[in-house]
């Protein structure tokens, strides 16, 4: 393993304590205040600058604006499978000692074997990321709609085994293979400079409308590192007590320098790309009538090119040492695992795809929103582990209420994920033409310390 993606997996680990400490975050499906108080559940309420980069078929302006804009939306998701904060707080903060002071805490045995029986498939995930829109803008012209944004993702995802951590607690046993081929971890920095745009027409002899939307965004990295492969394990002789194994992995990396140097690379608003793509977003809405709303979005499809400073480091060898206090064994062992960096031309990473779809429906009078009750139901499949995207699947429920009409209220639950069921909560304040979100896919890590994942977003915007 090569000091790039120590650092990496370092920096990806201390940020994702942060962010369960400080529980600021948000779902990463969003940056959206809304969607993340109703359980990310609906996408077919969404509209105007809040649709951009979700479902460019929606991005018309909300009522009978014809223009709105957004100020810097923002939203942070993080989370794991394996260890809930309570836990971490109790093991890995320190413990107070008779003096006042904080110092560390020892893990006995029973501490490390309850750790141990966290990872409960064998590998724990985590994953962390932040979003921020640094413009967003959207337009109606008659039937025809607008829209443009510059949105940045910092994400990171990653797989830790039990071996791995088990290794790191007791040793290297004699008799044991230690196998950590599950080890996965990948970081982008990313920025989309998008178009969308959308067309409405009606059906069903004029009783309902159909929209449907295209965005093509301009992609551009600032970082990446990603393990390709990680396929190393090693075995201790319990007679001769050799230890013998093999060690392979393959990482590309591109815009790592910044660790090296110490620069103030990730404060720069516009640094030189290190990479560049092109994604596309297509969507549908549709208003079936006055009361309820279906719509489905395919987004983030196509690659990035990273092709300044590529870089990539493999090892494919298998070792053997007889003498576990010889330095110089040891120190050869280490330099092979490292593995050989080289330069390379370029190589070229996926975007996170997802389909999102979502359908709500409106109870009470459709004349008179401020007194209605909206239903949400929806689901988001992620086609990758690329950073800011899980394969997994995510269901959610949702509703608002809009009895005091200038503060929804909003709840929700969705399934799936880093924790499998999460209740969110959410509101909004509504003046004349400004609107605010705010939402948190996950309320119960306001008020208690037995939960793995934490979100938040917030959302304003201006229509005229």
């Amino acid at each position: 393993m090569n000091m790039n993606m120590i650092r990496f997996t370092a920096i990806a680990a201390v940020l994702s304590i942060l962010t369960l400490i400080g529980t600021a975050s948000g779902q990463d499906l969003g940056y959206n205040g809304r969607l993340a108080g109703m359980g990310n559940s609906a996408v077919a309420a969404l509209q105007g600058t809040d649709a951009l980069g979700i479902n460019p078929a929606s991005i018309a302006p909300a009522g009978e604006a014809n223009f709105s804009f957004s100020i810097l939306p923002i939203g942070f998701h993080a989370g794991t499978d394996f260890i809930d904060f309570g836990t971490y707080q109790k093991y890995f903060t320190g413990q107070v000692n008779e003096f006042g002071e904080t110092e560390g805490y020892y893990l006995t045995a029973d501490d490390k074997a309850f750790l141990l029986n966290q990872f409960q498939s064998g590998v724990g995930s985590f994953a962390i990321s932040g979003n921020y829109r640094i413009l967003a803008m959207a337009a109606r012209f008659g039937a025809f709609s607008a829209g443009f944004d510059m949105t940045d993702r910092i994400a990171s995802n990653g797989a830790i085994p039990q071996q791995f951590v088990d290794f790191l607690f007791n040793g290297n046993p004699p008799g044991k293979t230690f196998d950590f081929s599950e080890l996965e971890f990948k970081s982008s920095w990313l920025r989309k400079y998008g178009v969308s745009t959308a067309y409405s027409f009606p059906i069903r002899n004029g009783q309902s409308k159909l929209s449907v939307g295209l965005g093509v965004s301009l992609v551009q990295g600032y970082g990446y590192y990603g393990i390709d492969r990680f396929d190393s394990r090693f075995t201790t002789d319990p007679d001769s007590f050799v230890v013998y194994g093999q060690a392979n992995m393959l990482a590309h990396y591109a815009g790592t320098e910044w660790l090296e140097t110490g620069s103030i690379y990730l404060i720069q608003l516009f640094p030189d790309p290190v990479g560049q793509g092109i994604g596309f977003d297509i969507g549908v809405h549709a208003d079936i009538s006055p009361k309820l709303k279906l719509a489905a979005s395919l987004t983030d499809i196509g690659s990035i090119t990273w092709d300044r400073n590529a870089k990539r480091t493999e090892a494919d060898e298998y070792f053997t040492i007889n003498d576990v206090t010889s330095d110089e064994q040891f120190q050869e062992l280490k330099d092979r695992i490292n593995g050989t960096e080289e330069p390379i031309a370029s190589f070229s990473t996926p975007l996170p795809t997802a389909i999102n779809a979502s359908a709500v429906y409106m109870l009470g009078n459709p004349e008179d929103p401020a007194k209605s009750l909206l239903l949400s139901a929806g689901i988001r499949q992620g086609f990758n582990d690329e950073p800011g995207n899980m394969s997994s699947t995510l269901i959610g429920l949702g509703t608002e209420w809009r009895g005091i009409g200038w503060l929804p209220l909003r709840a929700g639950v969705s399934f799936g994920g880093m924790q499998s069921v999460a209740f969110a909560f959410g509101l909004g304040l509504r003046a004349e033409r400004f609107a605010l979100d705010f939402g948190t896919g996950n309320i119960s890590s306001a008020f208690s310390s037995g939960f793995s994942s934490t979100s938040f977003a917030i959302t304003s915007h201006f229509d005229f």
